[in-house]
């Protein structure tokens, strides 16, 4: 509900950049649902257990993956390929594994697949990793910001008002987990509980450091850190947050609010004096990918 809490505000957040363009964001309830896929068992366990559990109510559910700086898709595909693109100059016989299962719900086109399944054969090693994904992957182009945006001349009026849509509330949000029934929750959790937390996310409304969490600050802090020099004078060695020795920007990329293309690009068209932030954004790809490589065998020792 916390983070729910905080979706909601960066939605408000964007309507309202969008209409400052001159645009309008229209908000529609229906039959879809579509969410971003998380590293970590929990995460990927609860994901699976969301589209089980809308798949008998009829609802179309569709995934994406915006948390990494490479796209799994654009990675390599089998064993073979990421060995070979690890070590270039090594020649090493194909192998014949076994043919993978195959996905054929119907609503298969619309899943990212990031099953242990799909990352078989990624490598264990930072280096190899980085060098493989070098190889075939680019890092994703952002979508071009509009300068300013036409409505429709149907959007003017008393149309516009009564059809852009109403942003849910978080009680909205929440009614399909707060009236499950404790057999039934998604979370697992007695409906008490899940009321308390809903309220206690309801009236927390703005984050300690008592800024909102938005595109709007997310977009500050990026331009703050890099164009004001911040990034080339970062005391990297120190786990120290203040001073600017921090990006800070986690909160942003683990809500939406921020991508880590974006900052890429920024620190890449900045000069060797931020490299340092696109070399650690591959490091963080390797952590993530791992962990949807290995599922709950990221806990074995």
């Amino acid at each position: 509900p916390h983070a729910a809490k905080a979706l909601i505000d960066a939605v408000c957040s964007l309507r309202s950049r969008i209409r400052s363009k001159g645009g309008e964001l229209l908000v529609r309830y229906g039959s879809e649902i579509v969410f971003g896929e998380e590293p970590g068992y929990y995460e990927t366990s609860l994901s699976k257990k969301l589209i089980q559990f809308y798949a008998c109510k009829d609802v179309k559910v569709i995934n994406t993956c915006g948390y990494t700086l490479w796209h799994p898709n654009d990675l390599p595909q089998d064993p073979n390929e990421w060995y070979q693109l690890a070590h270039p100059k090594q020649k090493r016989k194909k192998k014949i594994y076994q043919d993978m299962p195959t996905n054929e719900d119907d609503n298969a086109a619309d899943i990212v697949d990031v099953s242990p399944t799909r990352f078989r054969g990624m490598s264990r090693i930072m280096g190899e990793f980085r060098k493989a994904a070098n190889s075939i992957a680019k890092v994703r182009d952002l979508f071009n910001e509009p300068e300013r945006l036409v409505l429709p001349a149907l959007f003017y009026g008393e149309y516009f008002s009564d059809h852009a849509g109403v942003i849910p509330s978080l009680e909205d949000l929440m009614q399909p987990v707060s009236s499950s029934s404790e057999n039934d929750s998604l979370f697992g959790l007695d409906e008490k509980i899940i009321g308390f937390i809903l309220e206690a996310a309801i009236k927390k409304t703005k984050t300690d450091n008592n800024k909102e969490i938005n595109e709007t600050t997310a977009l500050e802090r990026l331009e703050e850190f890099i164009d004001e020099g911040y990034a080339c004078v970062a005391d990297r060695s120190k786990v120290d947050v203040s001073d600017n020795n921090s990006s800070r920007f986690s909160v942003h990329f683990s809500l939406g609010t921020l991508s880590p293309r974006a900052v890429y690009w920024k620190a890449s068209k900045d000069g060797k004096s931020c490299k340092w932030l696109c070399s650690h954004l591959e490091m963080r790809d390797f952590f993530l990918f791992t962990t949807f490589a290995n599922n709950h065998r990221i806990f074995c020792l």
